[in-house]
């Protein structure tokens, strides 16, 4: 029980991470509906909890009380409810529609809020020091050494004055957000109250403070190797992943809200049906705002919130994200509620003093469900998925980054003698280099830089939570890779056990590897890359073909991890197991299908099957289908016209240059089928004007005539 974290949590509307009731993996009962829509600013009246408190010593001034304080305790801990949900309702509020009136109301409650706190520590300090410890055990359903511990953490009272210092500053950053030096000399100023607070509770500076009593992090003493390992195997793969996302087409169009929330919902079905029936709970309760309006505070970012009064969280998006974005938060943040709505020690009496969320772990409720989503990208994005895959496994892998990056960079700014904005540009700008290795970033460029993260305003410190939980959720998803069910039911298992454990408990829980081991990252680093086609040894990436066999990587696979093979002949095998997978991932493959093909291996065969049942592609017999013969470029241009016709289209000659030198050597039963792929620009002519019909198809034609099909039809 940590209790400065608590009263911030209390206080500040914490990022929270919710779970629902539904079956098998979630354990929270007792769930009530709450209209989200309803909420709306609730004052506390001081004089309500002033009242108890007075009540509450006038009892334990003598013994022999202990029915009537049980009683008194009670009340107050609604009283702490109504509290918290002032706080809570007025920041929602003020960042749906961000008015001076708003915010005002905001920066009153969060005042009201410290004060309450404040009193309500002191008069259970009172109780336990008059004897009525085992009343508090009670109440509480703590054990001694949880008592001791909140005992012993009630801040003091210059804590709490300082507690309203920063929250004044805090409030000012929404308004004078995007002047970065108006924010940077804002920063100063919170960087040595906060200072002042960790000394008060005996810490050196805010960063060690920070780390041990507000985020619990049992980890800190492993952080150094971590954020080397970071830099030296991670970083070069996000800096391929941004390249390779920034030279893949764009063309995502705009989606109605209804539509972003039937296709965000398909997605949590898809992965677990517990998922989705927490999904529906919180579309049917209204309990989210993910609309573009006016009026929205743009400093706020996405975030979801718990209502605790009301038992259930509420989830908030901005207006700062286009389509692409607004879908994969939308899904980050579904991540957080799914988990928060289901944790059991939502139910226990008075767990807002028990138990501290831990952010660590909760983003990885968060970002692990981005990238357990990622192999629904092809029904969310159409062509574009390949894009946004690479941008998401980019976006993830530069929150570990970050995270280190601005960990290091918050810990040493704490830790200055005399800090100045000029020192914080310079440790910035040096840190970029170690992270980034950008070795000119300019100092005006490291202030608008970090002058922009609300996290560092209004959450410090917190952004090592973003590090290491996506570095959990990379260790998961190279799980998926190979073995989607056993990450999904980890996945599930930590979603379960909510935000309460530690980042070690939680990870330890499911097994999860150790991302602390310098080993660990460098194998998650080298198993992504692998998996985006980035690990060929054979390959030229800046030739023809290197762009298709990248956007193409989610549905292709080498002949082995290192190997493409890029100039060898595809076999019929390679070619119907790529189509087909290309096929599931785009539109989704019905029903099962039985093998019959006698030498067809049953690993792919699926895909084989569905194809030769769907008439897509013939066996040579009933039983033979010669998966390990190569295929021509006449017998691809056929399946392909064969399955366009299959997604309900017409799939008849389209015009094609009679420059081509040899098309009278086309097979009469493949002309037509021929000239409608080479009309779509599906199949070009090699050297000499030549389709070449009989020649064999390279493993990176066959690629790019995937990549082609894609962007034509999806």
């Amino acid at each position: 029980m940590r209790l400065k974290r608590i009263a911030a949590a209390v206080i500040a509307a914490a990022l929270a991470v919710n779970t629902t009731v539904f079956a098998g993996y979630y354990r929270r009962t007792g769930i009530k509906p709450f209209d989200g829509r309803s909420i709306v600013y609730e004052p506390f009246d001081v004089n309500r909890s002033d009242k108890t408190i007075a009540e509450i010593k006038a009892q334990i001034a003598q013994p022999g009380h202990e029915d009537e304080l049980k009683a008194l305790l009670s009340e107050l801990y609604d009283e702490l409810l109504d509290v918290q949900y002032s706080g809570v309702s007025a920041g929602l509020i003020s960042n749906k529609n961000y008015t001076d009136e708003n915010v005002e109301n905001y920066t009153k409650a969060i005042g009201i809020g410290i004060d309450v706190i404040q009193k309500i520590t002191n008069v259970l300090k009172e109780a336990y020091n008059a004897g009525y410890g085992s009343v508090l055990l009670e109440v509480l359903g703590a054990d001694e050494d949880e008592l001791k511990e909140l005992i012993n953490t009630i801040p003091s009272e210059r804590y709490f004055e300082l507690m309203h210092q920063q929250t004044e500053l805090e409030t000012r950053y929404g308004d004078i957000y995007g002047d970065s030096d108006a924010c940077a000399e804002l920063y100063i100023k919170l960087v040595n109250i906060r200072n002042d607070m960790a000394k008060e509770e005996g810490y050196a500076d805010y960063a060690d403070y920070a780390h041990t009593e507000l985020f619990g992090r049992d980890y800190i003493d492993r952080i150094g190797r971590f954020s080397e390992a970071v830099a030296t195997y991670l970083a070069p793969l996000m800096m391929a992943l941004i390249s390779t996302e920034m030279d893949i087409p764009d063309s995502y169009g705009s989606m109605t809200d209804d539509e972003i929330k039937k296709r965000v919902g398909s997605v949590m079905y898809s992965i677990n049906d517990e998922l989705g029936d927490s999904y529906d709970f919180m579309l049917d309760n209204g309990l989210y705002d993910i609309e573009i309006r006016d009026g929205k505070n743009r400093a706020s970012g996405a975030y979801t919130t718990l209502l605790e009064s009301k038992g259930v969280p509420y989830l908030f998006l901005n207006n700062e994200l286009d389509d692409p974005w607004r879908i994969k938060t939308f899904i980050h943040e579904s991540g957080h509620f799914s988990s928060l709505l289901n944790t059991p020690e939502l139910d226990e009496p008075w767990a807002l003093f028990k138990y501290s969320l831990v952010e660590d772990t909760c983003e990885i409720h968060s970002q692990a469900l981005e990238l357990l989503a990622l192999d629904q990208y092809g029904r969310l994005f159409g062509e574009d998925a390949a894009n946004e895959r690479f941008s998401t496994l980019a976006t993830i892998a530069e929150s570990v980054i970050d995270g280190c990056f601005y960990n290091e960079w918050q810990t040493r700014v704490y830790k200055e003698k005399i800090l100045t904005v000029d020192r914080a540009n310079e440790i910035a700008a040096e840190l970029m280099e170690k992270y980034y290795g950008v070795s000119d970033f300019r100092k005006s460029e490291a202030q608008r830089m970090w002058t922009s993260v609300p996290h560092n305003f209004v959450s410090p410190m917190y952004y090592l939570a973003y590090g290491v939980s996506a570095a959990a959720a990379l260790d998961l998803y190279t799980i998926s890779l190979t073995d989607r069910d056993a990450a999904v039911d980890m996945y599930m298992q930590l979603s379960a056990d909510g935000g309460f454990l530690t980042f070690t408990e939680a990870t330890e829980n499911i097994d999860l590897d150790n991302i602390f081991d310098p080993k660990t990252i460098e194998r998650i680093s080298r198993e992504i890359g692998i998996d985006c086609g980035y690990a060929y040894t054979d390959t030229k990436y800046d030739s023809w073909y290197a762009k298709p066999l990248l956007s193409t990587s989610h549905i292709s696979d080498g002949r082995t991890e290192y190997l493409f093979a890029p100039e060898q002949p595809i076999t019929r095998g390679e070619f119907v197991r790529l189509i087909g997978r290309m096929y599931d991932y785009y539109k989704g493959i019905d029903g099962e299908y039985t093998l019959t093909f006698e030498d067809v291996a049953p690993e792919g065969a699926e895909y084989i099957m569905w194809a030769s049942a769907n008439g897509i592609v013939d066996g040579y017999s009933d039983t033979e289908f010669g998966p390990d013969d190569a295929i021509t470029r006449e017998q691809i241009s056929v399946i392909l016209s064969r399955l366009y016709k299959y997604e309900g289209h017409s799939a008849e000659e389209a015009a094609v240059s009679s420059d081509f030198k040899d098309i009278a050597d086309i097979s009469s039963w493949a002309k037509d089928p021929l000239m409608w792929a080479a009309g779509k620009g599906l199949i070009n002519g090699r050297d000499n004007d030549m389709l070449a019909p009989r020649d064999n198809t390279t493993r990176a034609e066959a690629v790019t005539l995937a990549a082609r099909y894609i962007e034509m039809e999806y």
